[in-house]
């Protein structure tokens, strides 16, 4: 048999066409799909004249130029214990072509006794699948209705990346973040340039839960128009509590183990090897991998714990060490330069370290690189190797270096010695926003009172005076306007987009998401209370306050990109515009230096006034 989604009413086609049913009928766009049962595969797998004509019959309600995606919707898929997340094929970008078509669902049908699924589980199921069409995306990605936040409130967890979500489910790519509160749908996004993108999909999520109380695992595209459609949800099997997302590892499952290190490294070109490292792997071992790729699963079900270098907490392998109940580290993107093969190492989530070597290495969110410090340059120590500009932080019994992204392995290898050797401790390394932020606040506080500026945000947000903040905010948006409709000459402009960006790094970053927050949580800290989300909902001055800051947080970019000084545009020809009036520099990033030392304010004013 073959149907339509919509006229689905139970199980009998698997937990996947139900759950595309179900999105259905919360009235959130759902690409369209058709449902078919094992019988129904058979006989077309066999050539069944009557079958194959019936397909084609469907195919032929779709466009010619449409793409098909080849789903799983097995009878034990999708379950409220057990996922059977990414155990299936699933056959993207298939043409609208029966032969295309038929050969991927024998595909997706030969899945069913592959070695990874009798590996998570030897129940024996019926194969239906999901003829789906193909949804182009800008991004995609997953989303958790059941979340817990930094602040101990009840959050929607998505993780997305740019084109198909493939590539986040499979591992293959950390993943982005955005967390969105189930109390009033405010939300905070890693990278906040692409928070408009989620405006339908956050919408749609307010819907989903005013219509149901299950708690949904579901994954989603957004088109380049913005729609928001939801391709597919089951039950979420283990509920996620939101760790920050760092370059030194995010807890995907918490737990405590210790074992030998054993490496498979994914960019060996050989799979009879990678293939003879699974079997060979020891039973208790700690594995490490490039991603937590589901191939992997006969491993994950000997391993004592695992440690990725990509990957995010929301993919399909990640949900599965959850339901195995199995430590789970990825996205620490050092790991294969400091854990060796057959050293003996213990993880422990709780307290975010793992001991190897006699060494206490710490992972995750330390006081040193939780976001509430990122602001905070108090403590750093600039070292130089090799020209290469190193932030070395220490902070109680955390300690790190904060290094520029586009570093080599080889240049971070050597970094990692010297630091050691000079301090006598193992650095965290990461790849973190402070260093870009460190560098560009150097520079900022170049400009006339900027740090003065800076002092008396620190002041608002610790008076928590909702008057003064909409204030000072109001008189920085007034004074980035009056530079820039002062421009006259080429220097004027390169000028106004520097202080432009310099202000909204000051409002944006240091003053809603840093000071801010920080005065938040010392609040609660010291009066005890245990949420953001209890505080807000008394009613309090703090309360208020942070309402206010959160609409600063949630409006200032875009008024920052209504007025021509988003970021992106303008970092697009930054260096280009600042070369063109400093003359000639080594490289592009003197140039802005030079800009900056020399930065000419004096004339300027002087011209000004002129």
């Amino acid at each position: 048999m073959i149907k339509n989604i919509i006229d689905i009413t139970d199980l009998s086609f698997g937990g996947k066409a139900y759950g595309l049913n179900k999105l259905n009928r919360l009235n959130v766009k759902v690409p369209q799909a058709y449902a078919i049962n094992q019988e129904f595969i058979n006989k077309v797998i066999d050539g069944d004249k009557k079958s194959i004509e019936k397909l084609n019959e469907v195919l032929s309600k779709f466009n010619k130029n449409t793409m098909f995606a080849i789903r799983s919707s097995a009878s034990n898929e999708d379950g409220n214990v057990k996922s059977f997340a990414g155990m299936y094929e699933s056959i993207l970008n298939v043409q609208n072509n029966i032969e295309k078509i038929i050969e991927a669902i024998k595909k997706v049908n030969n899945s069913l006794d592959s070695i990874r699924v009798d590996s998570y589980d030897n129940e024996k199921s019926k194969m239906n699948i999901v003829l789906q069409e193909m949804i182009q995306p800008k991004v995609a990605g997953v989303c958790f209705t059941d979340a817990i936040d930094l602040d101990g409130s009840d959050s929607f967890y998505i993780e997305y990346v740019e084109g198909l979500g493939e590539t986040l489910v499979s591992g293959k790519k950390t993943a982005k973040y955005v967390v969105v509160s189930q109390e009033d749908y405010s939300y905070r996004c890693e990278e906040e340039k692409d928070r408009l993108l989620f405006a339908n999909l956050i919408n749609d999520l307010k819907k989903i839960k005013s219509k149901t109380p299950e708690e949904l695992d579901m994954e989603w595209c957004i088109n380049e128009s913005g729609e928001a459609y939801f391709v597919q949800a089951r039950p979420i099997t283990r509920k996620i509590i939101i760790r920050e997302k760092l370059s030194t590892g995010a807890i995907a499952s918490p737990g405590y183990c210790s074992g030998i290190i054993y490496t498979i490294d994914e960019d060996i070109d050989d799979d009879e090897i990678i293939e003879q490292k699974i079997k060979d792997f020891p039973t208790g071992a700690i594995l490490l991998a490039k991603t937590t790729d589901t191939n992997y699963v006969p491993v994950m079900k000997k391993a004592s714990g695992i440690i990725t270098t990509e990957g995010s907490v929301l993919s399909h392998a990640a949900i599965i060490a959850r339901e195995f109940a199995i430590p789970c580290i990825t996205g620490y993107k050092s790991a294969f330069s400091i854990f060796k093969d057959g050293k003996i190492a213990t993880i422990d989530t709780n307290n975010k370290s793992i001991t190897y070597n006699g060494n206490k290495i710490s992972f995750g969110a330390g006081k040193e690189i939780n976001l509430l410090e990122l602001y905070n340059f108090n403590d750093i120590i600039e070292e130089r190797i090799d020209e290469n500009l190193i932030l070395v932080e220490s902070v109680d019994d955390e300690f790190g270096i904060h290094i520029d992204d586009d570093l080599e392995q080889d240049e971070i290898n050597k970094i990692e010695i010297f630091i050691r050797k000079k301090y006598k401790r193992c650095p965290v390394i990461l790849k973190d926003q402070k260093f870009l932020w460190y560098t560009e606040f150097k520079r900022y506080k170049k400009f006339p009172k900027y740090e003065e500026k800076c002092k008396e945000a620190l002041n608002i947000c610790y008076s928590f005076d909702v008057n003064r903040l909409n204030n000072f905010v109001c008189e920085i948006l007034k004074e980035m306007k009056s530079v820039y409709n002062s421009c006259v000459t080429e220097y004027d402009y390169v000028y106004s987009g520097e202080y432009a960006q310099a202000l909204h790094f000051l409002i944006n970053l240091y003053m809603c998401n840093g000071c801010a927050m920080r005065a938040i949580y010392d609040y609660i800290k010291i009066n005890n209370i245990s949420s953001v989300q209890q505080l807000l909902n008394t009613n309090s001055i703090q309360g208020n306050f942070l309402r206010r800051i959160e609409s600063v947080r949630a409006s200032i970019w875009e008024i920052f990109v209504k007025n021509g000084w988003s970021s992106d545009d303008y970092y697009d020809y930054r260096e280009e515009k600042i070369s063109s009036v400093v003359g000639k520099a080594k490289n592009s990033n003197d140039a802005i230096d030079k800009f900056y030392n020399d930065l000419g304010i004096q004339e300027y004013k002087k011209k000004q006034k002129k």
